[in-house]
């Protein structure tokens, strides 16, 4: 008995070669046409996307595409070896259509001379050739799409919320199973991957035309091949992002920002700035020929100009950016408020919460990847958002992801990370004092300890020994005394910094010498240990 099968039609055909064959020219075209399949559809399982190079430059209203590599849905590679440039000054008018930077495959280009011959043995025809060559290369095209609402923002939020609008479009677009209302045994988990239906164009980019010309972004479309369609399909299935979007998500948060930090404009004249460019346009449009002028060349010297005295730390929102990946970095430069209030005064007032911790650099990239599938962070929302703050040397940055709450009485994530420092009093310094001049300051924490948002608890065992050794070690000099100081960066969180101060600083072996205990304000919340001296016998 023989075990059951099927031979499934479809496959690829290649030429049957045999001794008599007169070998044609449809021949030699079978046999390329079949190494050409079984190349694109091993291709193919590898998926769509840049392989290398296609980046891309505007200057004025001229796209430059660099030479590169990629491989389109249907497996094929899209080379190039010569930059391309694209005249983009035929766009309409500033609006609600952005377009879309496409790479398709070209047309094929004949080349080579060959005579043509009417047999094997004979002179050439007539002295006729042929085009013996067809080069495949590929194409840049512009795909229009209308947005609605790009033209209602501001120009400087233009590119982040058209960034935040593409990612949720594709993110809605891939069928996410876990993140829909649907019942969960309503989808086809029975069948495996289908086959692509997608349009075949690999995005390079967008560019749209606000008010202020052309502008262009290169990661908001653009993904690199790094996933087999397969993973990126059950990853967007099962509510996870894929890598390429979660790498595409972090880099154009990145290339934003490092535009934005070098030419910022400083928040107090940012509001001048629209206002006089405002004018301006009133003025061409009544034909005034002197106005316009005298608001521009004030917009221009305001937009280039050092920031004033008394302007204020620019943060994301003044620089366009109401909306962060999952995970990312920020620039970090020498300040006299500290490593901590230097990124408070990034996210200014917005809404989110952050807690800092203090790591090797090895353990920030652990905790980058792990936020790869956790939602967008929205700067107006109220989110947890961690910042890790890596150590061994001045690398000039910080990490942050957005942060996780399970539960009001989880702290193994998520949560407020408050940081324990260690300091003594000099003379004629109070404990209080001593407290908030470290707090922001580069002095590295002995420790953190999480607590539960808003609320407190006991502290992990690591931290709260490092504290009871060092009140151990003081208690043997009568001279010395311990305060343990909760700082609190609002008045109406003074009782719940004493409270994780005294359980931090509270001994529960019998007959303890409980520390004094303060709370005072300062610029982050934080807990310290201060040790100093005890006032001289008759003295107040």
């Amino acid at each position: 008995m023989t075990n059951p099968f099927v031979d499934l039609s479809g496959g690829v055909t290649r030429l049957n070669a045999q001794d008599g064959l007169f070998l044609r020219a449809q021949h030699l075209n079978e046999m390329e046409d079949y190494a050409k399949a079984l190349a694109t559809l091993a291709a193919r399982g590898g998926g769509p996307g840049v392989v290398y190079g296609y980046d891309l430059t505007l200057t004025a209203s001229t796209l430059q595409v660099t030479p590169g590599l990629a491989i389109d849905h249907n497996g094929m590679p899209l080379v190039s070896d010569a930059v391309g440039t694209l005249d983009l000054s035929h766009l309409s008018p500033a609006g609600n259509t952005y377009w879309r930077i496409e790479l398709v495959p070209g047309t094929a280009v004949a080349s080579g001379d060959e005579n043509v011959y009417g047999s094997a043995c004979d002179d050439a025809c007539n002295g006729g050739t042929i085009r013996s060559n067809l080069t495949e290369g590929a194409r840049v095209q512009l795909s229009p799409v209308v947005l609605g609402g790009l033209d209602g923002q501001l120009v400087m939020d233009q590119r982040n919320w058209l960034a935040s609008q593409y990612f949720e479009a594709e993110r809605t677009g891939s069928g996410p199973w876990l993140r829909s209302a649907e019942r969960l045994d309503d989808h086809p988990w029975q069948t495996g991957t289908p086959q692509p239906t997608d349009q075949n164009v690999v995005p390079l980019g967008v560019v749209w035309r606000g008010t202020g010309g052309l502008q262009l972004d290169q990661w908001i479309a653009r993904r690199e091949l790094v996933e087999a369609p397969a993973r990126r399909l059950w990853q967007s299935r099962l509510g996870m992002r894929p890598d390429s979007v979660f790498l595409a998500q972090i880099c154009q948060f990145q290339a934003q920002l490092a535009g934005v930090v070098a030419t910022a404009v400083p928040a107090s004249s940012i509001a001048e700035v629209v206002q006089w460019l405002g004018a301006a346009r009133d003025g061409v449009t009544r034909h005034d020929e002197t106005a316009p002028v005298e608001l521009l060349t004030s917009a221009i010297s305001a937009l280039s100009g050092p920031a004033p005295a008394d302007a204020g730390p620019l943060t994301l929102v003044d620089q366009g950016i109401n909306e962060l990946p999952p995970a990312g970095y920020l620039p970090l430069t020498a300040s006299d408020t500290g490593v901590e209030q230097t990124v408070r005064n990034l996210f200014g007032k917005s809404a989110v919460e952050l807690g800092f911790t203090y790591c090797s650099p090895d353990f920030v990239a652990e905790h980058v990847q792990r936020a790869q599938h956790r939602d967008r962070i929205s700067l107006p929302d109220p989110v947890p958002v961690e910042v890790f703050v890596p150590e061994g040397g001045d690398l000039g940055w910080v990490a942050f992801t957005r942060g996780s709450r399970r539960s009001s009485r989880d702290t193994s994530s998520g949560g407020d990370v408050v940081p324990v420092y260690h300091t003594t009093a000099g003379s004629g310094v109070s404990p209080s004092q001593a407290a908030t001049g470290v707090v922001g300051s580069l002095v590295r924490p002995i420790g953190t300890a999480r607590f539960p948002v808003n609320a407190w608890a006991s502290p992990e065992a690591g931290v709260y020994q490092s504290v009871q050794q060092i009140i151990r070690d003081t208690r043997t000099d009568q001279n010395m005394e311990i305060t343990v100081v909760g700082v609190a960066r609002s008045e109406d969180r003074l009782p719940l910094a004493a409270a994780r101060a005294t359980l931090l600083g509270t001994s529960f072996t019998p007959n303890p010498q409980m520390p004094e205990i303060h709370a005072v304000l300062g610029p982050v919340e934080a807990i310290v240990v201060v040790v100093s001296a005890t006032a001289p016998s008759g003295t107040a």
